[in-house]
């Protein structure tokens, strides 16, 4: 029983000393909320010079193409042998548009300035989910140029599939039109992210000045960390200071 008991008083105690932690904590960020607020002022302000004075929008031009036909007489039933034909065609389709021949093409075409991974690396092909749709993209600070490079990609796939594959059922069903939107950066979101990393950077900075501060402040910061028993303390007050005038004490207001 007295085993007992014992348990129950250091479950308490504990209890009571994680109670006076977290208490202590608030009041440690009560008390230094000017850091977390700087943190978070320092973080979205340089993410803003960043985003909106040193990021070059990027703009994204797509147009839309139909790989496939359908004959007068198959309208109404498809046949799903030539349907699941003409949908691993698109995949073809995807392949040419990526290959190099297709980029050297467009870049001479167009007279572009840049390498062919270069060119590559800013085209995207999207096929629709169980559909004959596929869709080209392509990005560029200039939205005039993506709007262009699109639709050169778009008649280049045309004549691919006719010259390769001796096919000719890709049509272009939307061309691409001039992107008014940049696609990146996203500033709203840079802000927001900004705003969560100086506020999670403000937090632990403040924990990490009161853990590498050694210095002793009350009577707990001596039963903690010098182990000493505190019997009394001297509070700090202000009241009347006294002097010596004339050789004799005097009490000043």
């Amino acid at each position: 029983m007295g085993r007992g008991l014992g348990g129950l008083n250091v479950g308490e105690e504990q209890r009571d000393f994680e109670e006076i932690d977290l208490k202590e904590l608030l009041h440690m960020l009560r008390i230094r909320w000017w850091m977390i607020v700087l943190s978070v002022v320092l973080a979205v302000g340089v993410s803003g010079v960043v985003s909106f004075r040193m990021l070059e929008p990027v703009y994204r031009a797509e147009a839309t193409l139909f790989g496939g036909q359908e004959s007068a007489g198959s309208i109404a039933g498809i046949d799903l042998g030539q349907f699941s034909l003409e949908q691993k065609l698109v995949v073809d389709y995807r392949e040419i548009i990526l290959s190099r021949l297709v980029a050297r093409e467009v870049i001479e075409e167009l007279d572009l300035d840049m390498s062919i991974s270069g060119f590559q690396s800013r085209v995207a092909v999207n096929t629709v989910r169980e559909s004959r749709l596929f869709r080209i993209s392509f990005e560029s600070a200039n939205p005039a140029l993506a709007r262009d490079v699109a639709n050169a990609l778009s008649e280049a796939i045309i004549r691919k599939a006719d010259d390769i594959m001796d096919v000719q059922n890709v049509q272009i069903i939307d061309r691409a039109e001039l992107p008014v939107s940049p696609v990146r950066p996203n500033k709203r979101m840079n802000l927001a992210i900004a705003g969560v990393l100086g506020l999670m950077i403000g937090v632990f900075g403040v924990f990490l000045r009161e853990y590498l501060d050694q210095t002793i402040k009350s009577a707990k910061d001596v039963e903690r960390h010098l182990g000493l028993n505190v019997l009394g303390e001297i509070p700090e007050f202000s009241g009347e200071k006294r002097g010596v005038q004339n050789g004799r004490r005097t009490k000043k207001a």
